[in-house]
Formats: C-alpha cells, sequence, structure tokens
C-alpha cells in the first residue's frame, strides 16, 4: 500500500514539472512574438519615415528675372546745377546797339545710372552660369521743369538796345546744361562703376538664393558685350 502511495505521488509531481515547462515554454513563445511584432512596426515607421523624406526641386535661373534685377539696381544721382548761356545779338537796322547777353539759372536734374536691362542675356550648361552684359551707362536724365528758376542777366542801360531772353532760349540752354550733365557723370567713373557693382551683388544674391532653395550649386561667370546704344 505504501509503495503505490508512493508511486501516486511521484507521477503528480512529474506531471506537475512537465505541466509547468509547458507554460513555460509558451509563455517565451509569445515574448518572442511580440518582440518580433514590436521590431516589425518600428522597422515599418522607419521605413515610412525614410520615404517621407523627399530631395529639393532644381530651379532653372530665369533671364527675365535677372533684366529686372538690373531695372531695380538702377542708380539714381541728383544734380542742382547753375545753367549758364549766352543770347547773341542781332544783325541789321533792327537790332542796332544790342550786345551778346549772358545769362543763367538754376535747375534740379536726376540722372539714373545702370545697366540697360533689355540688352542682359545669360547661358547655362549644367552648373555653370554665363551673364552676358554692357558695362553700365548712363540711362536717362530727367531735369525737373518746376526746379527751373527766372534767368538771371544784366541790367539794361538806356544807351543799350538789350536783346530779350525768351522762353526758348531758356529751352535751348536746358539743352547744353543736360550735354554738360552727362559729360560730368561719364567723367565721375566711379559713380558708374557703383551701378554696374550693384547690379552684379543683386544678381548674384538671386542665384545664391536658387542654390539654397534647390541644393544646386552653380558657378557664376561674366562677360561685357557692347551696348547697342
Amino acid at each position: 500500500m505504501k509503495r503505490l502511495i508512493s508511486l501516486v505521488l511521484v507521477t503528480t509531481l512529474a506531471l506537475a514539472v512537465v505541466t509547468s515547462c509547458n507554460r513555460k515554454d509558451a509563455a517565451e513563445e509569445t515574448s518572442s512574438s511580440e518582440t518580433t511584432a514590436t521590431s516589425a512596426t518600428a522597422t515599418t515607421t522607419t521605413t515610412a519615415e525614410t520615404t517621407t523624406e523627399t530631395t529639393k526641386p532644381k530651379i532653372v535661373p530665369n533671364v527675365y528675372q535677372i533684366q529686372s534685377i538690373c531695372e531695380l539696381a538702377t542708380l539714381d544721382v541728383y544734380y542742382h546745377n547753375t545753367a549758364k548761356a549766352i543770347k547773341t545779338a542781332g544783325t541789321g537796322v533792327t537790332h542796332w546797339g544790342e550786345e551778346d547777353t549772358p545769362f543763367w539759372f538754376e535747375y534740379t536734374a536726376d540722372v539714373s545710372l545702370g545697366i540697360e536691362a533689355n540688352q542682359v542675356k545669360f547661358l547655362m550648361e549644367d552648373h555653370d552660369i554665363t551673364i552676358f552684359m554692357p558695362h553700365a551707362r548712363i540711362l536717362r536724365v530727367n531735369v525737373h521743369p518746376e526746379s527751373t528758376s527766372d534767368p538771371v542777366f544784366r541790367p539794361h542801360k538806356w544807351y543799350r538796345n538789350d536783346v530779350e531772353i525768351t522762353a526758348q532760349d531758356v529751352t535751348d540752354a536746358m539743352k547744353e546744361a543736360n550735354t554738360q550733365i552727362r559729360e560730368q557723370v561719364t567723367d565721375k567713373t566711379t559713380l558708374l562703376d557703383a551701378a554696374e557693382k550693384r547690379s552684379k551683388q543683386l544678381i548674384e544674391n538671386y542665384i545664391t538664393q536658387i542654390m539654397d532653395l534647390s541644393d544646386y550649386s552653380y558657378t557664376l561667370h561674366w562677360e561685357y558685350i557692347e551696348s547697342d546704344n
């Protein structure tokens, strides 16, 4: 009887040990499955995140934009000058006693210096950009009519047949003053150099912005051409 009881106890203990081992193996399999699933999820997430990273598009410079930059880069210089002229005495009996009469007047004008925008071209070959443009020059001279003072001339004398200073005389003198302004500006090469440098700097900034936005590098070259004007 004691042997029977001992056999039953041993059998029961063995079954308990086997059951415990089976449960442990099942738990390890479940944990391994969860770890694999988590790893797969992380891999999927990483792959998805990598897929969403896109490269910046290539941006190509535009010649019309470059021409607009040249127009905006125009340098304006203001002048307040005195125009001097001489009214020539007439000929003939009716002009007897007339003498050449010098006169002068003040005026204000602004002079625009820069690059002739419509003459600017560019050539792009892979990473190289070549800008073709003329040197800076005087684009226009604008005299403000309201700034022109009344002409000043010597006082009339009773014994002299003084000539009359007309509006046409002032207009002719203004044309001559316009020419003088152009000569003065042309002689001051520093002004033209400054206008040219300003245009080049703004174009370089434009190309740099394009490179920053597209992650595409360009090398800028300059070629000067003769102006059509």
